[in-house]
């Protein structure tokens, strides 16, 4: 017997990936040696910890909503990969804290990552 909900779960699955953990494939970098993290914070959510195993290696994005208004994202990028985070709702002075690698490589207001694990707690520019 065929099943024909392989697609459903699949593009579920997508969804998880690719939306609410925000772990993106790009097109200028094929073999995953370079992805995009861009998660969407959902109050309804409030937790998604999510790790793909790329050929790369391990890309892993974790996000915690301790309340409406703060976040607690924390990002690792293999050993040969990079990263570019887009952090939401995130105002422009939480990007100017020196101490934190998470903001040593900013363009146009992303952080390029290179191989390791960030973290970053902040208050969101809008609450959830």
């Amino acid at each position: 017997m065929n099943s024909m909900n392989h697609y459903a779960y699949g593009s579920i699955l997508e969804w998880m990936f690719r939306h609410a953990a925000g772990i993106n494939t790009t097109d200028a970098a094929p073999g995953l040696r370079r992805i995009v993290f861009e998660p969407l914070l959902k109050w309804e959510l409030r937790f998604v910890s999510a790790s793909y195993d790329s050929p790369c290696g391990l890309y892993r994005c974790a996000w915690h909503l301790t309340d409406p208004a703060h976040v607690e994202l924390e990002v690792e990028v293999p050993f040969g990969g990079s990263a570019q985070l887009r952090l939401p709702l995130a105002p422009a002075s939480v990007m100017d804290d020196g101490t934190n690698p998470l903001f040593s490589n900013i363009q146009d207001g992303n952080c390029l990552l290179s191989a390791g694990t960030y973290k970053v707690c902040y208050e969101l520019t809008e609450p959830l």
